[in-house]
Order: structure tokens, then C-alpha cells, then sequence
């Protein structure tokens, strides 16, 4: 049997926090083996004499890549099952006895409706938690009610605020039971968030120190470790291309930013508020717009041809696309130049997006094209030494989270991110609006960081 690598530090001290605490939130970069940590302490636990077994809740794309794949490379006497739909399937699972059981975020109502599955667990894993940041949603709700039936909660996330500190407390909920961010939302955005009034509804913004409040609460139960600080990293670059737009592309958006409409010649393209004209803006950029029944014009090749010209030029890159008019065209232009090529889409099955994630590690594609939101979680893909955004996205949780693809442990080349924007219109603003979401998000994250270098001296 191959050696298994034994734990970073960094690895060692969450898994010996975690056995600590029992209720922990992990907030380490992407990319740091929180899931090995985790499944480290799992494993100290069993073999200092616990019953239990461990429920992780994680999102479908990395049930197989992130947790099994980890088990098996790491502790191959685990057992391990994925309950997946159809019910018969999930229920089998449970019953299995493996001791551990890996469920998707969207089964949390089903897990609720089958309570009596969970008699003999106590350890509760929630990956990527952000996907439970919303307190009203009802698979936060189900987790809520679930939450006291385990005696070892944690919840992990690389970017657990994606917009404000409010995202937070579902998640610390789901640790500490309400008891560090108080049981009540309302009067905890009271007391870490004002209000912003304008005409048609109230929006809530981060008081000043809300951050350092949220830190002081939550310190005690938080863990963080920096990417670069516990492992030896090699160059890391992010850099933006600016390119023209046409004198008649110009024109045509800023006739759409003037008066909300485009007049194409496959028809007429309107943009009823803000959020859909910015949209529409974006797509325009992109180099294609999409009508009301969701068919799209193309406007311009030029995008397309500057991403494939920085693809066949790097050996190995995975291109981040937003709209389907962009993968077919990336991918049209990928077949006329002989790329060699995959795409991860929403569609596919966990084990063909692991398949295809394992073929490009072992070198058979010079690109994959992906979508942030499907493969932006738990996968490796350090092939690539280039990550390239054909168009900005205002998420930052994506943005930050599929960056961590590339520049991860096990890369040992230089990386780069680049990202394409048209200058003179929306695309720059959005960078640097994501970079501001990233730079609040970094206080707070610099501050759990600090407190674990504390702990580890």
C-alpha cells in the first residue's frame, strides 16, 4: 500500500480544535485540506473509544471528489456512504452502517422528514455553509431543528461572508445553537447592521465595527488558516485585460445603459429595471444578448477569440463562463483549433464531473471550460496553471472559491488569474465592486487568522 502523507500542521491543529470544541467553525482558505482535518478528528474520536457516526452535508459536485475521494486516500478502513435520491437510495444509506454518511445540501427537508435515520449519529458536518447563510430558507430551517441531535457540530466555508456579517449567523446557529450571535436575527442585524431606507424598500449595511463585534463573539469556536501562510505556495498572480469595444459595439451599449433598449436584428431585447439592464449590459460585453424567450444574438466573436488565443498559449487553463452562449462558442472555437477540450455543466452527474475532473488532472484536456457556481467547490484542478474569467460575476463567494481551484494544495507551478473586462463599461466596475466585497470580507477573516496564529505559538 502507498504511504499515506501524514497532516500538516495547520491540518493537525484543527483536527486537535475540533476534538476540543466539539462545536467549531473552520474558516481556512480554499485550498488548505479542511476536510481532512476534519476527518482526522473523526477518526481520534473513534479510536479513543466514540460510537457515533458523522452526517456531512455538503453540495452534490463534491460528495465523491472532496469527501470520498479524501476517505479513501486517507483512512481507506472508513466506511462510507452517499445517500442520494430517489428515497429508497438515501435510505439504504443510512441504514448501511457506514460511518460516514455524506448527504447534499438540497436533502436537508428530507433529513428532517427521516429524523429517526440519525439515532446513532453525532458528529454534524456541514460543508460549504454558506449554502445555509439564508435563516428563512427551509433547508436552513430544517438543519436549525436538527442541529441539537448531535453533539459535534461543524460548519466550514473558506468565504463565509459573501455580502455581510449577517451571513454569518445561520451558519454560527448551526454551531453554537444561537448561543455566541443570539437566537433571534432581527435583533442581532439590529445591533451589527443599520438601516438604509430609499423609496421603495430598506436595505441593511454593516455598521462600522461590526466585523471586530462578530469577532469577539465567535473567536473562541473559529479556527483560520491562511493558504500561504502554512504551506510553501509557489507565485500567485491576478491581473485584468482590458480590451475596446468596437465604435459600433460602443454605441450600441451605450444606447442600451441610455434607454434600457437594444434593437437587434433577430428582434428587440428590453431591460425592465436595474438589475436586468446591468444584465444585459454584461451579456452585451460578453459578446451576445438574450431575448424574453431565452434565446440569444450574438454581437461579437472578439471575446471569444481573445480567451482561445490565451488557451493556446498555456499548456493546461480552466475558463470560467457564465452564460451558455459562451461555453458554445468557447467550445466551437475550441474544436476549430484543435484544443483539446471538457466542459463541467450544471446536468451532469457527480461521478461524470469527477471523471471528467480526474482525466483533466492526468493531462488528456488543455482546457476546461466550468462554471463557477457548479464547479466552485471541493475540486482540484491543478493542472491548470491559469485560471481565466471570460466575463465578471458579482459573486464573490464564486470568484473567490474558483480561483481556489487552481491555487490549492498540490500546485507547485506559478498560477495566474486573469480577468477579461471591456474598458469603458460595467465589466471594470464590477472587479473592483468584487475586490471591495473581498477587502470587507478580509477583515474579518485577517482577525480569526491573527487569534489561530496565537494559538498554534
Amino acid at each position: 500500500m502507498k504511504d499515506i502523507p501524514t497532516l500538516f500542521a495547520h491540518q493537525r491543529e484543527t483536527s486537535d480544535f475540533i476534538r476540543a470544541r466539539k462545536t467549531v467553525f473552520v474558516s481556512s482558505d480554499p485550498g488548505t485540506g479542511k476536510t481532512r482535518s476534519v476527518l482526522d478528528s473523526f477518526m481520534e474520536y473513534r479510536n479513543l473509544g466514540g460510537k457515533g457516526r458523522m452526517l456531512v452535508v455538503c453540495p452534490k459536485s463534491i460528495m465523491k471528489p472532496a469527501w470520498v475521494n479524501d476517505i479513501d486516500k486517507f483512512y481507506p478502513g472508513l466506511t462510507w456512504a452517499i445517500a442520494k435520491a430517489p428515497d429508497k437510495t438515501r435510505l439504504n444509506a443510512f441504514r448501511s452502517g457506514a460511518l460516514v454518511t455524506v448527504l447534499n445540501h438540497d436533502a436537508a427537508k428530507w433529513l428532517k422528514a427521516n429524523f429517526n435515520e440519525l439515532a446513532d449519529f453525532e458528529w454534524l458536518v456541514i460543508d460549504e455553509s454558506t449554502a445555509f447563510k439564508n435563516p428563512t430558507a427551509k433547508r436552513t430551517k430544517a438543519l436549525k431543528d436538527l442541529a441539537p441531535h448531535f453533539e459535534y457540530r461543524v460548519c466550514m466555508s473558506g468565504t463565509p461572508m459573501p455580502n455581510t456579517v449577517m451571513d454569518m449567523w445561520a451558519q454560527m446557529f448551526l454551531v453554537d445553537l444561537g448561543q455566541r450571535l443570539g437566537p433571534n436575527y432581527f435583533q442581532t442585524r439590529a445591533k451589527l447592521c443599520a438601516p438604509v431606507i430609499n423609496s421603495q424598500f430598506t436595505t441593511w449595511e454593516d455598521k462600522p465595527n461590526s466585523k471586530d463585534v462578530l469577532y469577539d463573539a465567535i473567536s473562541d469556536l473559529s479556527i483560520r488558516h491562511k493558504l500561504e501562510d502554512v504551506v510553501d505556495m509557489p507565485e500567485h498572480l491576478n491581473y485584468d485585460i482590458q480590451i475596446d469595444l468596437s465604435t459600433n459595439l460602443m454605441a450600441q451599449y451605450q444606447d442600451l445603459a441610455a434607454e434600457s433598449v437594444l434593437v437587434l436584428q433577430d428582434g428587440l431585447v428590453n431591460a425592465v429595471n436595474s438589475a436586468v439592464l446591468t444584465s444585459k449590459l454584461l451579456q452585451l460585453c460578453s459578446g451576445a444578448v438574450y431575448n424574453e424567450d431565452k434565446e440569444y444574438s450574438l454581437v461579437h466573436n472578439e471575446r471569444y477569440e481573445l480567451v482561445t488565443e490565451l488557451v493556446m498559449s498555456r499548456a493546461h487553463s480552466v475558463v470560467a463562463y457564465l452564460w451558455k452562449h459562451q461555453l458554445h462558442e468557447l467550445q466551437r472555437l475550441a474544436k476549430k483549433h484543435n484544443i483539446s477540450n471538457a466542459a463541467i455543466v450544471a446536468s451532469m452527474s457527480p461521478e461524470e464531473r469527477d471523471d471528467i475532473v480526474q482525466r483533466f488532472q492526468a493531462g488528456h484536456f488543455q482546457v476546461l471550460f466550468a462554471h463557477p457556481q457548479t464547479a466552485g467547490h471541493g475540486l482540484t484542478l491543478t493542472k491548470a496553471t491559469t485560471l481565466i474569467w471570460s466575463s465578471p460575476t458579482w459573486n464573490s463567494e464564486h470568484y473567490q472559491q474558483f480561483n481556489r481551484r487552481i491555487y490549492r494544495v498540490g500546485q507547485h507551478d506559478r498560477t495566474e488569474i486573469i480577468n477579461i473586462a471591456a474598458a469603458n463599461t460595467w465589466e471594470p466596475v464590477v472587479y473592483e465592486r468584487l475586490a471591495g466585497k473581498i477587502e470587507k470580507e478580509g477583515h474579518l477573516l485577517s482577525l480569526l487568522q491573527t487569534k489561530s496564529n496565537l494559538l498554534a505559538a
